[in-house]
């Protein structure tokens, strides 16, 4: 390029016509055509841009034509045929640039599900790029740790193309497995930091086994036998305690009961849980049970028992009394957004539902211990009580619920023809979140890689699950990105939600270097949780990865705006068929005299003037 804005012919050009010199890349930059061109910095080069971008800057110049020289490569931003198609001058391009062949073999996303059930098949979706390769067999490797699940073979045509393979995988077994997704080395491969993706997915229990526990046949446990029966993914266990004097732990085959259950529910059953306490810690605490109890009448009169059974977290209030009279329950801000207390997605419909299902008529006046959450509360005699309440205990979970009756809730709306589904929600929300284990992170923002070229955009996905794995909707997720050096300049993102739940943010460009980025998820200024993560920009810039011109671009576009295509050895012709002489440039400066007093003063002046002569020779 330099050789070919120093020809003769052109410098005697420029005494001829006013010449506008920018350099380009993803922005225009001017500079003196009379000194050395300085050297490109771009991150990516942009041709549709830059030529729109000279538009708007040289409107109204009097431009004659615009000369091009590129090498026609364009890898970002507007298309190049699109702006030349309507634009207003000739353009004239200049083919230079030798291809230099850049190979790499990259991975560019892997898809799949991050929390599937034991037993479900799930599709790993793995696209992969082919830069510099001709026709080339790539194979795809599935594997966790050193174990090879599965191979995948895909066969390339053209440097340029773009290829998606599956792995099938049945779930399995239950918990946390990391996969990698490879693609081994590729002679004369330039760049390998991209061949390699790590995935962690998170397999949960599909059937669970449920011991229901009761000390006398009554309506609640008749209609939470039937709703647990009625779900195919549990197998029910259910155990009436009469009031005898036989110990209960001489039961045959209890403890067995006690042992295969993944979910122990009590419905006001203390006379059991005194009786079985022992065992029942041992399963709380070594295999992780969970626990929901019923706190009623019996509790009541059995007395508190929090000093003899210390994981409970609850307590009696020494100085309350059973209260019996209609209420409706009011949710906590903790409530609002918990997994259990959530009839319904939208957060304002949720409140009406607990404001307006059928009223509650007993509350036992409990007190939480510490690391209980409370969700929901009733106001009795200016004292606000407890009614629902959530505990995480060793490796398994607790809820406990001081209010009944709850088979209201699934009697009474069939009576006005509106079914049960607050009811089947409620209990289905508990069993989630009772059965679901605290081994995975439920907030993650992630990036598409962890090596990026210079120039490339960087996309961070977040998804932000409740307590019970299910994708919390309408959150503010924002992320801080700061140089991992220099910790003080700080770029901050928020991300934006997509149809399928997730959130999302596309960033252009940083600079070379290591960075750190910090993620925080709210909602209605609830903090959900927190994410970390690291991330590298390589010097080498996206540029260097398609370094092959595209003349047939350069063609199209000067054809477009009715310029012309020359080659660097034809230049010469180039300047012979422009007309650059100068051109008369017309400004026209349009100031309005009434904010001008003394040009409104000249004005009248010279109307009165004419009038005056007019009148005095007899013109009028």
């Amino acid at each position: 390029m330099q050789g070919l804005l120093k020809e003769k012919d052109f410098r005697e050009k420029l005494s001829k016509a006013e010449i506008y010199t920018y350099l380009f890349s993803d922005s225009l930059r001017s500079f003196n055509l009379l000194e050395e061109i300085p050297p490109s910095d771009g991150e990516v080069t942009s041709i549709g841009n830059s030529l729109e971008g000279l538009r708007k800057k040289l409107k109204g110049e009097g431009i004659s034509a615009v000369i091009l020289i590129s090498d026609g490569a364009n890898n970002k931003g507007k298309n190049p045929a699109d702006i030349a198609r309507d634009y207003p001058d000739p353009i004239y391009t200049v083919g230079v640039g030798e291809f230099v062949p850049f190979k790499d073999i990259s991975i560019e996303e892997v898809e799949y599900e991050e929390v599937i059930y034991y037993g479900e098949k799930d599709t790993i979706v793995v696209t992969v790029k082919n830069q510099g390769y001709g026709k080339i067999k790539i194979p795809v490797i599935l594997q966790e740790g050193t174990d090879v699940l599965a191979r995948q073979e895909l066969q390339f045509n053209f440097s340029g193309e773009v290829q998606e393979t599956g792995f099938i995988i049945q779930a399995g077994p239950e918990g946390i497995h990391k996969y990698q997704v490879v693609v081994p080395k590729i002679e004369g491969e330039s760049f390998q930091q991209n061949n390699r993706r790590n995935l962690v997915q998170n397999i949960l229990k599909k059937r669970f086994k449920i011991l229901l526990v009761t000390q006398e046949l009554n309506w609640e446990y008749t209609f939470l036998k039937r709703a647990l029966k009625e779900n195919k993914d549990i197998t029910l266990e259910s155990l009436v305690i009469s009031n005898s004097s036989n110990r209960i732990s001489d039961k045959i085959g209890l403890n067995q009961m006690l042992e295969e259950c993944d979910l122990l529910v009590l419905l006001d059953s203390p006379r059991f849980l005194v009786a079985n306490q022992k065992k029942i810690r041992d399963i709380l605490q070594d295999k992780g049970v969970s626990l929901l109890i019923l706190v009623g009448k019996n509790f009541y009169e059995r007395g508190d028992l929090s000093s003899q059974l210390d994981f409970l977290p609850f307590q009696l209030k020494k100085e309350g009394i059973p209260l019996s009279q209609n209420f409706n329950l009011k949710l906590t801000p903790e409530g609002r957004h918990h997994p259990v207390t959530r009839l319904s997605d939208d957060s304002e419909e949720n409140l009406s539902l607990w404001i307006n299902l059928p009223p509650f008529e007993r509350l036992i006046p409990l007190t939480g211990k510490d690391g209980v959450k409370v969700l929901a509360t009733s106001s009795q005699e200016q004292k606000v009580l407890p009614a629902i309440m959530v505990k995480v205990l060793w490796k398994g979970k607790i809820e406990i619920l001081s209010v009944s009756p709850w088979w209201k809730w699934d009697f009474l709306p069939w009576g006005i023809g509106k079914g049960d589904s607050a009811y089947g929600r409620f209990w289905e929300n508990s069993f989630k979140w009772l059965l679901s284990k605290e081994d995975m992170k439920r907030f993650k923002v992630s990036i598409d890689k962890e090596v990026y070229k210079r120039g490339e955009e960087i996309k961070f996905t977040s998804r932000l699950l409740d307590e019970s794995y299910q994708k919390i909707r309408d959150a503010d997720i924002r992320v801080k990105i700061y140089p991992e050096v220099e910790k003080k300049d700080s770029l901050n993102l928020n991300l934006f939600q997509e149809e399928s739940g997730f959130y999302s943010f596309t960033l252009s460009f940083l600079t070379p270097g290591k960075y750190i980025f910090k993620g925080e998820a709210r909602k209605e200024e609830l903090i959900l949780g927190t994410s970390t993560g690291e991330f590298k920009v390589e010097k080498t810039s996206i540029e260097d990865e398609e370094l092959r011109p595209d003349k047939d671009l350069l063609r199209e576009i000067s054809h477009l705006s009715g310029g012309e295509y020359f080659e660097p050895e034809n230049f010469p012709s180039l300047l012979k068929s422009l007309d650059l002489e100068k051109k008369l440039k017309v400004e026209t400066l349009e100031t309005p005299v009434w904010n001008q007093p003394l040009l409104l003063f000249l004005f009248i002046l010279l109307l009165s003037l004419e009038w005056f002569f007019r009148k005095r020779f007899q013109l009028l």
